[in-house]
């Protein structure tokens, strides 16, 4: 009886399979039994048919966004029977960022008196309907994110206006301040540059610049007031590149600050610049906590940060700024990390045609 629901079930899928609607059909254990063409295009899942359906949520888990989102657990529920209905909305960015809908509804036999799996649809949504979920979520970031430094320097003025304090307290306070109004600055610059970037909108103001002298000037400044040292090593005398020298410093500033983040207990981060055939590269390496091989994919993408670095401040945006800015110069940003040992980031940039 299973197999005559889920086989009228099947014959159902491939009718309801569109450009519209990409449907997965499992049964009441988790197995797959049907993937339509649609689903297969838009998440590229390989050969799932026959495996189970964790299999394939936590593969899609990887490009989920935010990261914390766990579709599997959802599914778990619904097919537990907790409930008759699910709607879900999520980001997904594999190649490019798209926002869908799921919807998830029991196969019932034809009394609809008993379960016998479950169907997944998924429903791609419009740009408009795109636009507006990343308008509300950038709006939750924003409230989220701005309140935290604004609370603390309220606080810490309020005691500043109410108490009679020694200088060095005063002096603590104030640089307390300082910091988190350039927290918030940041965070501000980041979100303006985001809303350009999706908007095509972020410009740049290209001339020819050195990368060892932009290295060795950042490595000086670096060393003045960093708890981490920066060993520059070039293999190169000049590598010059065509770029938006602001905008590479940024890139590289964010690298830096990645990498001390990243590498508490350490006290050292190299940096090299050498060539490799048309392409001038800056490698950034660390000796920090490292980063498992399946979540290099993912650290490029919008808020995602590494879930064993949660205690660390940061916001999820650095690297998606950088590699959208690296990518405009016809380059491009890579991870290699090991567990344990740490990060190498490698930012390549095409020679000058005059320069090949």
């Amino acid at each position: 009886m299973v197999k005559i629901v889920l086989e009228r079930e099947q014959s159902n899928a491939r009718e309801m399979d569109s450009s519209e609607v990409g449907i997965i059909l499992c049964d009441l254990g988790g197995k797959i039994v049907y993937i339509g063409n649609k689903a297969e295009e838009w998440f590229a899942l390989g050969e799932m048919t026959g495996r189970n359906l964790t299999d394939l949520t936590q593969s899609l888990e990887r490009y989920i966004q935010p990261a914390a989102y766990t579709l599997t657990e959802s599914i778990q529920d619904f097919l537990r029977g907790e409930m008759s209905f699910k709607q879900i909305e999520f980001s997904y960015a594999r190649t490019e960022e798209r926002l869908f809908s799921l919807y998830l509804t029991p196969v019932m036999n034809s009394r609809k008196m008993k379960n016998h799996g479950i169907l997944l649809e998924f429903r791609a949504c419009s740009a408009e309907e795109q636009m507006n979920r990343m308008r509300i979520e950038r709006l939750g970031i924003v409230t989220h994110e701005i309140r935290a430094p604004l609370m603390t320097m309220m606080g810490y003025v309020e005691m500043l206006m109410q108490h009679d304090l020694s200088e060095k307290n005063r002096m603590r306070f104030l640089e307390i301040i300082s910091a988190e109004g350039n927290r918030l600055s940041n965070l501000l610059d980041d979100l303006l540059d985001i809303e350009q970037m999706e908007s095509l909108q972020l410009t740049y103001h290209k001339t020819y610049v050195s990368l060892v002298e932009l290295v060795q000037k950042m490595a000086e400044q670096w060393n003045l007031k960093s708890s981490h040292y920066v060993y520059a090593h070039f293999e190169v005398e000049d590598a010059f590149v065509y770029a938006d020298q602001s905008r590479l410093i940024q890139v590289l500033y964010n690298l830096l600050s990645n990498a001390k983040k990243y590498s508490p207990g350490q006290n050292r981060v190299d940096i090299h610049v050498g060539e490799d055939g048309p392409f001038f590269f800056v490698e950034v390496k660390d000796y920090g906590m490292g980063i498992p091989e399946e979540l290099h994919e993912r650290l490029f993408t919008k808020y995602y940060r590494v879930e064993q670095a949660g205690q660390i401040q940061g916001r999820g945006l650095g690297l998606y700024i950088s590699k959208q800015i690296v990518e405009d110069h016809e380059g491009s940003l890579s991870v290699t990390s090991v567990p344990e040992q740490g990060s190498v980031f490698r930012l390549c940039l095409p020679k000058p045609s005059h320069l090949e």
